[in-house]
């Protein structure tokens, strides 16, 4: 099973709105209130993440594979544009443990 986890709640509601046709999985993000919708299911082994820095990855997962960076196409500098994408694998503690450590508000 695949997740993905965005810095912010604004990439986390994009992937919720547009992902499904790119076959994205379910947004969780421990931004503002996005948070409280709770960690993804422990199953999960695969982690998209957006705009989440290396070394937390590295911190939490066993195996971070670039997956790119955001690019708008349109050279609109937004929070966004240049946000690395990352493949999360091999999660070295379960998810419901490491959600309370990932919440920040801003």
């Amino acid at each position: 099973m695949s997740y993905s986890s965005s810095d912010n709640y604004g990439e986390a509601g994009a992937i919720e709105r547009f992902g499904a046709p790119y076959d994205l999985p379910t947004p969780h993000s421990g931004h503002n209130a996005y948070w409280w919708w709770g960690p993804p299911d422990d199953s999960a082994v695969e982690v998209l993440t957006v705009g989440v820095d290396r070394e937390q990855l590295d911190r939490y997962c066993t195996e971070v594979e670039s997956a790119g960076r955001i690019d708008n196409g349109l050279g609109i500098d937004n929070d966004e544009q240049g946000a690395p994408m990352n493949i999360c694998r091999g999660p070295r503690v379960p998810l419901a443990e490491i959600w309370p450590r990932i919440r920040h508000l801003g």
